[in-house]
């Protein structure tokens, strides 16, 4: 079985998926540290582009992660043989997001003036690409850099999260190769996870190239996705499941 989601570190190529469904034949896992195609951009958003899908998750908060659950469940009945994987899916993730909320104290414990996302995201996209390649574990660096964390630091809970994250693209990945139908609410339910912590992802995000709605043009992002996922880009994938996220009521409320 072979399979590939391109990155190790906290989706940063999962959330890439802004329409249509990878061929998983042909994907495998590099064994080794993991690095992405690298294109630095100086600006990594879009003023013309008013709508910011991280925005509108928050903003959509508990309706979002109830729907993403829902999904999950429905397809659970719907494949039984799949439901001991999503329910696996569901404990990994959750296993990774208790792990970036570990990374967040500690930031917040050694950053030098406290912890500023704004701060990350101004520095993030000043370094100058020096190699046609670069690991994500040195860009996790370079991030921690600008809040005043040692590189030795930086590498010590990079090593911590790393196999949380690699955990999740594993069974990730299975439950793809086995039932590609799902990789669409695989994807979008993962990225819902993680909405609580976009601190962190946002600034990843951008060193790679992926602007508020979406892969920047001439990005290792773009790059990406004209390469796994086709250069087309099906409309209102992100923002339907948003919206009929945003119409559900949660229970209790």
């Amino acid at each position: 079985m072979r399979f590939h989601f391109l990155a190790s570190c906290l989706f940063v190529c999962l959330i890439a998926l802004f329409g249509g469904i990878p061929s998983v034949a042909s994907l495998s896992v590099p064994r080794k540290r993991l690095s992405l195609p690298f294109a630095w951009t100086q600006s990594v958003t879009n003023a013309s582009i008013p709508f910011d899908v991280w925005e509108s998750a928050k903003a959509i908060g508990d309706k979002l992660r109830v729907y993403t659950d829902e999904q999950l469940h429905e397809y659970s009945q719907l494949i039984s043989a799949a439901t001991p994987k999503i329910n696996e899916f569901k404990d990994t993730m959750a296993t990774a997001v208790a792990a970036t909320n570990d990374l967040r104290d500690f930031i917040e414990r050694k950053a030098d003036g406290g912890f500023s996302l704004e701060r990350i995201s101004r520095k993030s996209s000043l370094y100058p690409c020096q190699t046609p390649k670069m690991p994500v574990e040195t860009a996790f660096v370079k991030i921690l850099a600008v809040e005043g964390i040692s590189e030795r630091d930086a590498r010590a809970k990079f090593g911590e999260i790393e196999p949380h994250v690699k955990n999740v693209l594993l069974v990730t990945g299975q439950l793809v190769d086995n039932h590609p139908i799902l990789v669409k609410t695989l994807v979008f339910s993962g990225a819902a996870l993680l909405i609580p912590e976009a601190w962190l992802l946002r600034p990843i995000l951008a060193l790679f190239g992926f602007g508020p709605s979406g892969p920047v043009k001439g990005s290792a992002a773009a790059d990406a996705q004209r390469r796994f996922w086709g250069a087309a880009v099906a409309e209102g994938s992100w923002f339907s499941h948003l919206q009929r996220a945003g119409m559900k009521g949660i229970p209790g409320k």
